[in-house]
């Protein structure tokens, strides 16, 4: 049963958290934010998270919305069950978005704007070279965040052909990069992350299937039978944009399927070739934009490219979209309505 629709408003200006919208939500009734208006139109796009109240700095969030600029609506509405007497907060989070912890084992933030090094910014000392490039430094260009590393789709490649322990026989492993890709690359198969000197990876992340403006995220496998190989199963990827890929896999066990996130959304896949046999045997080369074998550039920017060790959670892969997709000036106050609804 719907309660009345009460007004809310709050100014959201400033750091992350600096000034919050604060409802309270009585015992087993949960909240619905509807929808909000903004006194400056031209600067309505922001995210928030929703926390139970004195949880903002440490969380869990229960909830993310996105106030859409077209139609200043929160997207989508919020409806979180909550535990008797507690209190919500929805805060801003202007560009204060916490770094996943533990951190990645190659992160390659491509901000060099000059020469022919990707350093790695994790501290684990794997930088990519950059082979092919051309030596006016024309392939730094800007980024979803700051710099960005731009390959032609023909020859490009970075490499690190002796990367440390942190990134050598994985079984566990996520990536994340944001993209803006023109096509979907040399072969129609441009790769963006790619491990193991041969030409199936293990893993190897790439896009594929390009049709009318976007592409499939792909994932390869490689296993001593089958290859194990996995897509979106509709085209997530727009060309031509900035987009935010992510992918997180336990190879452990045959029977695991790779997460797909696009946007930092989780898509659903489909499984193009089963794998069979036992996991291939890793070996300490690294490529990023392109494969082994130089013939599957990736054709378009790369930016804020990571590797981690373990399993990134869906709301970690969130985080690391969120950190592309906030700050700047946004609204000085929302305003709006919510309901309770009895759980």
């Amino acid at each position: 049963m719907k309660g009345p629709v009460l007004p809310f408003d709050g100014l959201i200006s400033g750091a992350a958290g600096a000034e919050q919208v604060l409802i309270a939500c009585p015992s087993g009734q949960r909240i619905v934010l509807l929808h909000v208006g903004a006194s400056s139109p031209e600067e309505i796009d922001d995210l928030g998270r929703v926390h139970e109240a004195g949880l903002e700095a440490t969380g869990p969030y229960l909830g993310a919305t996105k106030i859409s600029r077209e139609t200043k609506q929160i997207i989508p509405a919020v409806e979180i069950p909550l535990a008797a007497n507690t209190d919500l907060v929805w805060s801003p989070l202007h560009g204060g978005v916490p770094e996943p912890s533990p951190g990645p084992k190659g992160h390659w933030k491509f901000n060099e704007a000059t020469g022919l090094v990707a350093a790695d910014d994790s501290g684990e000392g794997n930088d990519l070279d950059l082979v092919n490039f051309p030596g006016d430094d024309s392939q730094w260009v800007a980024g979803k965040i700051n710099g960005a590393l731009n390959f032609d789709g023909a020859n490009d490649l970075t490499r690190n052909l002796a990367v440390s322990a942190s990134l050598e026989g994985l079984t566990t492993l996520s990536v994340a990069s944001w993209i803006n890709a023109v096509s979907a690359g040399q072969g129609n198969l441009g790769r963006i992350f790619h491990k193991l000197n041969n030409t199936s990876g293990r893993p190897s992340i790439l896009l594929a299937d390009m049709s009318a403006g976007s592409c499939r995220l792909r994932v390869e496998n490689n296993y001593t039978g089958n290859v194990g190989q996995w897509a979106t199963t509709s085209r997530e990827v727009a060309l031509a944009a900035w987009v935010h890929i992510g992918v997180t896999y336990d190879m452990g066990l045959l029977a695991n399927d790779p997460i797909l996130y696009v946007n930092g959304v989780a898509k659903a896949i489909t499984e193009l070739s089963i794998p069979t046999g036992v996991l291939a045997t890793d070996d300490d080369n690294l490529w990023v934009g392109n494969r082994s074998d130089g013939l599957r550039t990736f054709d378009g920017a790369l930016d804020d490219t990571r590797a981690y060790d373990r399993i990134l959670t869906p709301g970690e892969m969130l985080d690391l979209f969120d950190m592309g997709s906030v700050g700047g000036t946004v609204l000085q106050r929302i305003s709006g309505e919510y309901y309770l609804e009895e759980v």
